[in-house]
């Protein structure tokens, strides 16, 4: 059975999620993907190359998506319900620098 884990720096996002998910089995402040394996759903606030990493593992994830606007808001639980966040699975792939602009 594939376990949920929580990532997230954000005390109210961790908080909107384990009000929000039928399951949680381990919550983490910064990723440590030692002992995750695939199948694994990791939930929170990753960075692109850490989300990455995760879809070469098969591990699933899925972003906690705050419409925040442009001039930014504290991030606490009551701002974070009235933004209604959503949760987005997302997959990146990497792929060889071959950036038409690159000035190199």
């Amino acid at each position: 059975m594939s376990r949920a884990v929580i990532v997230s720096p954000h005390a109210a996002c961790v908080h909107w999620l384990m009000l929000n998910l039928e399951q949680v089995d381990e919550i983490q402040f910064g990723l440590d993907m030692s002992w995750l394996e695939a199948g694994d759903c990791v939930y929170g606030q990753l960075a692109v190359e850490q989300i990455a990493a995760l879809n070469r593992m098969a591990v699933r994830y899925f972003h906690v998506q705050v419409p925040v606007p442009f001039e930014g808001l504290p991030q606490t639980q009551e701002t974070l319900n009235w933004l209604d966040p959503q949760l987005l699975e997302m997959r990146v792939e990497c792929f060889e620098p071959v950036c038409p602009h690159w000035a190199v």
